[in-house]
């Protein structure tokens, strides 16, 4: 008999946490088993599987997404710079604030914020409404 490297000799043994005699699909034992790596990994060979998951590969996006400065995201340099020179240097930063605080700062008009949120658009990302705007909105 053949091992592989997946399976370290445990052909045809009862699973732990199978009852004796139980038989259970392939794609039940697959969904239970899909976000562990297999066995026998090597540390980096099991960081690199986990590292390929969905959710570690979304959140991994998200955290660079946040991370853009926002001279990379697309604006204009003056806005960029006035996004800058008010303390607002990453996308998150951005994302922290509502709208209405962008507005606050001076020198973001219509034509500012249409930019900003179509940059943020691209990403992915939307700013938040205001609670009393979301209120009215309802009615």
């Amino acid at each position: 008999m053949t091992i592989s490297p997946h399976n370290h000799g445990h052909h045809n043994q009862t699973g732990a946490g199978r009852a004796p005699g139980r038989n259970t699909s392939g794609s039940e034992e697959n969904l239970r088993d899909a976000s562990l790596p297999p066995r026998g990994l090597t540390q980096a060979e099991a960081d690199e599987f986990i590292s390929q998951l969905p959710a570690v590969r979304y959140e991994r996006e998200l955290k660079m997404k946040l991370e853009l400065s926002v001279t990379e995201i697309g604006l204009s340099e003056a806005h960029s710079n006035l996004l800058i020179d008010k303390g607002i240097f990453t996308v998150e930063d951005l994302l922290n604030r509502q709208e209405s605080e962008l507005r606050a700062l001076g020198r973001l008009g219509d034509g500012a914020m249409r930019d900003i949120r179509e940059c943020l658009k691209i990403l992915g990302f939307q700013f938040r409404q205001s609670a009393k705007r979301s209120k009215d909105s309802r009615t």
